[in-house]
């Protein structure tokens, strides 16, 4: 089944319909529902890689600090 979005109300038609039956406006084709999410989809994964990478960076910093406290408690018993 191909689809549609309304370029006016934004709701998924049918690629066959000629009007949005919903605000009536004038459809045009456009693409597969699969090349419409593509790009959203591409930006949400970029977006994960970034926080993840942001994490990791903060667990880094975070594990660093501990190693720091724990050199202190070691050194500090000998």
């Amino acid at each position: 089944m191909k689809l549609d979005f309304c370029k006016a109300c934004g709701r998924i038609v049918l690629r066959g319909f000629s009007f949005c039956p919903y605000c009536g406006m004038a459809l045009h084709a456009g693409p597969d529902i699969e090349e419409a999410l593509d790009s959203s989809f591409s930006s949400l994964e970029e977006g994960m890689g970034d926080q993840r990478d942001r994490r990791i960076r903060r667990l880094i910093k975070e594990l660093s600090a501990l190693e720091v406290d724990m050199d202190e408690i070691l050194h500090s018993k000998a």
